[in-house]
């Protein structure tokens, strides 16, 4: 018989087979209200922007963890443009205002990424405790 665990199996195997590394859920340190790894994203974009101040890599990461609006439609919309676009963000250094972008993904060199696959991880949101089956992420982003 076929059931829910043995399909989360097969999903978990396959992405294994194409060099997705695999943790369980219960196996991660992580506050369980916070749905990014944000220990895997921070290194993992600072390894991809090396050129870019971690003070900039910083405030890109507060960019995704709190968006602007309510609206899921439009923080969507943005979360794609800075997943395929990257977050323009501004420094000041040595008294001089810098531009940067803040790249999420390493689309040139796709070895420079983080795949993973985790199952039953518990996310708690508004006192409601969710455990999704099994949550793709890259670079520690769902």
């Amino acid at each position: 018989m076929f059931t829910e665990e043995s399909f989360e199996n097969v999903v978990i195997e396959y992405l294994k087979e194409l060099n997705y590394d695999y943790i369980h859920g219960s196996n991660l340190t992580r506050d369980n209200k916070e749905v990014l790894l944000l220990k895997n994203l921070k290194t993992n974009i600072i390894n991809i922007n090396k050129q870019i101040p971690e003070s900039s890599i910083e405030y890109a990461i507060k960019k995704i963890q709190n968006f602007e609006t309510n609206d899921v439609f439009t923080n969507n919309k943005l979360f794609h443009k800075y997943l395929t676009e990257g977050i323009e963000v501004t420094d000041f250094i040595d008294g001089k205002t810098v531009y940067h972008t803040v790249k999420l993904i390493d689309f040139d060199n796709i070895k420079n990424n983080e795949f993973l696959v985790v199952n039953q991880l518990e996310i708690v949101e508004d006192d409601i405790k969710k455990i999704p089956d099994v949550i793709v992420y890259v670079n520690g982003m769902p």
